[in-house]
């Protein structure tokens, strides 16, 4: 049986693809700061913790699929967030998954195992309000990208996931210094349809990205085409 390892699987969106994951197969590991009943195995650990990669790696004896899904957002101007909370988000968003990609890499190299990476679509469109945690998950991203390359001559693969907003309480648990505005078209859109897509996705070989709902995409494009509408709309929506 293959063994999967979800971040953040006791919640969101890393629960769904957890729980989607175990349906067809897997044995399923939690890695985060709180225990999930779903998971057939719990390892507790604050991801950002110095020994954390470490004693994680030491907990798990087979890995073929390792999902980044651990992540924090963030609401708030530049001016409104402070270093030490763009720090926090960097360090979560960014630095965590890295390091645990780095420690775990033995084990997914013997099983040619994936890693897939779940990046936003905020690394693909500046949203004003929300630029750290823009730039934490651009960073993530092109760190994803990048590795696909580099890791597929050891014969790992790696899979870019950006999700747009999907319905998972994520906002409510963000540093806020503002509001998420109630925009329209996202409604409908749950944790266990992106996780049906991400497992369509695994199981071909050949991909190596997906948006998610499918009209962000196209949507980034009208942004910057239409950038000044977009931002003015933006500086309502969030009221700057």
């Amino acid at each position: 049986m293959k063994t999967a390892a979800v971040t953040g699987g006791s919640g969101g969106l890393g629960n769904a693809v957890l729980k989607a994951l175990k349906k067809n197969g897997y044995r399923v590991v939690n890695i985060s700061r709180r225990k999930c009943a779903d998971a057939d195995e719990n390892i507790i650990a604050d991801l950002t913790a110095a020994e954390a990669p470490e004693t994680i790696a030491a907990g798990l004896d087979r890995l073929d699929l390792l999902v980044n899904n651990a992540g924090i957002g963030a609401y708030g101007t530049f001016q409104e967030l402070t270093c030490d909370e763009l720090r926090k988000v960097m360090e979560i968003d960014f630095f965590a998954p890295i390091k645990l990609v780095n420690a775990l890499l033995p084990e997914l190299e013997k099983s040619h195992g994936t890693i897939v990476n779940i990046a936003s679509m905020a690394a693909k469109i500046h949203v004003p309000a929300m630029g750290g945690y823009c730039a934490a998950k651009s960073a993530f991203a092109a760190y994803s990208e990048t590795s696909r390359v580099e890791l597929g001559r050891r014969g790992v693969r790696v899979l870019t996931i950006y999700p747009g907003r999907v319905d998972t309480g994520f906002s409510q648990r963000a540093i806020k210094y503002r509001e998420v505005p109630d925009t329209p078209g996202n409604s409908g859109v749950t944790a266990d349809m992106f996780a049906e897509k991400l497992l369509k996705a695994l199981a071909k070989p050949r991909v190596k990205r997906l948006f998610f709902p499918w009209w962000y995409r196209p949507g980034t494009i009208l942004a910057k085409l239409f950038e000044d509408f977009y931002n003015r709309k933006n500086v309502e929506l969030w009221k700057l």
